[in-house]
């Protein structure tokens, strides 16, 4: 899944973001993830409020378009705690090939300032996970 870079009108096209998940809010410009890959958010307060913040980890389920060709991913968390006012909200998504526990991801949009004049912005959009750390597979693994 590659990340969608839009410049705003004062920022020039010749310029690109690094290739450096730091420097882009932890927004990678491309992740590559398969069904069943255990995967983590990577951005802070997505919804801390239903348990999804940064570290939290689960599986990658897969991917479908909805409303206007906008996409979704699919996670099902290891806490199944994490996500649930998600599904609950997004009730409407489920179709008979979604499991009731997997939590719909949408992606989202970060403003980076390239350099030190702020009128230099690319707004990124990306779907907020990477493949998790060694960490938290460990965990993972011993928790199951």
């Amino acid at each position: 899944m590659s990340a969608q870079d839009k410049h705003h009108d004062t920022c020039p096209q010749s310029f690109q973001l690094q290739n450096d998940a730091n420097f882009t809010t932890r927004l990678h410009s491309k992740v590559q993830v398969k069904n069943n890959m255990l995967v983590e958010l990577c951005v802070r307060n997505y919804a801390t409020h239903d348990g999804l913040e940064n570290g939290v980890d689960g599986i990658f389920q897969g991917s479908t378009k909805i409303f206007n060709s906008q996409k979704v991913i699919w996670i099902l968390f290891n806490n199944p705690k994490c996500g649930q006012l998600i599904r609950i909200k997004n009730a409407h998504l489920y179709e008979h090939e979604i499991h009731p526990t997997w939590t719909p991801i949408e992606p989202i949009s970060k403003d980076i300032q390239i350099d030190s004049n702020s009128s230099h912005i690319i707004t990124r959009t990306q779907f907020p996970i990477q493949l998790a750390t060694a960490h938290y597979t460990l965990s993972t693994r011993i928790n199951t």
